[in-house]
């Protein structure tokens, strides 16, 4: 009797067992349902962060692309502008130079016509065209001081004072003028020199005449006989 007693007893422990085992695998499913949910919810999450990220990707090289473009369109006017700017910068310096030169050149005739009497002019005007400025209106030959009793001596020259309305032009003579220079046998490049005498004008009284004008030039007759230039 005590062991049929035992055994019922341990069958109702047994089962107890079994229903607690039960338990746990309901509970068990329902988890692996949950977390069959979740996962399933996730990977729906993940698939539409991965096409969002795809449009960005592509958005992302559209405007890599555009950048580009902009880029290549932007640089051939940039360069423009700055060759623009250098031309301008170019014409304001030549334009400043230019302003000084007028600026002395009408101070030593302002200074020379400001004089009492001849007596006290102890140079000569720098140019033609201060001559000019200066009352003497008949073209002829006069002596000019380009760069001021203080540099190369005063030299003559013929002074224009009618091919310009209001304007003297200066204008250098040298030997070979009225003279023809035969050039016989000349073939290559360079073998042909001919120096001209400007007639007691050295390159130093030249060039100081040269640097107070804004325009210079030189004529050259050439005539020719079966001969290439």
């Amino acid at each position: 009797m005590q062991d049929m007693l035992k055994m019922l007893h341990q069958n109702m422990q047994a089962n107890q067992k079994i229903g607690a085992l039960e338990e746990k695998v309901i509970q068990c499913e329902q988890s692996d349902l949950m977390l069959r949910e979740e996962n399933s919810h996730m990977t729906a999450e993940l698939t539409e962060a991965k096409m969002a990220y795809h449009d960005v990707s592509k958005d992302l090289e559209r405007l890599q692309f555009e950048l580009e473009n902009a880029q290549t369109e932007h640089t051939p006017i940039q360069q423009e502008n700055l060759r623009f700017k250098s031309q301008v910068l170019q014409f304001r310096n030549e334009l400043e130079v230019m302003t000084q030169k007028y600026i002395e050149q009408v101070r030593l005739v302002e200074e020379m016509m400001s004089a009492k009497n001849c007596s006290e002019i102890n140079k000569n005007l720098p140019s033609c065209d201060a001559i000019r400025l200066w009352g003497f209106k008949k073209s002829g030959y006069m002596m000019i001081d380009p760069d001021g009793e203080d540099g190369d001596p005063p030299f003559q020259v013929y002074c224009d004072m009618d091919s310009i309305p209001g304007r003297g032009v200066t204008h250098v003579t040298h030997s070979n003028a009225a003279l023809g220079v035969d050039v016989m046998g000349c073939e290559e490049a360079g073998c042909f020199l001919h120096e001209i005498d400007y007639q007691g004008v050295s390159i130093s009284q030249m060039k100081s005449l040269i640097d107070i004008h804004t325009a210079c030039e030189q004529n050259l007759r050439y005539d020719c006989l079966d001969s290439k230039v």
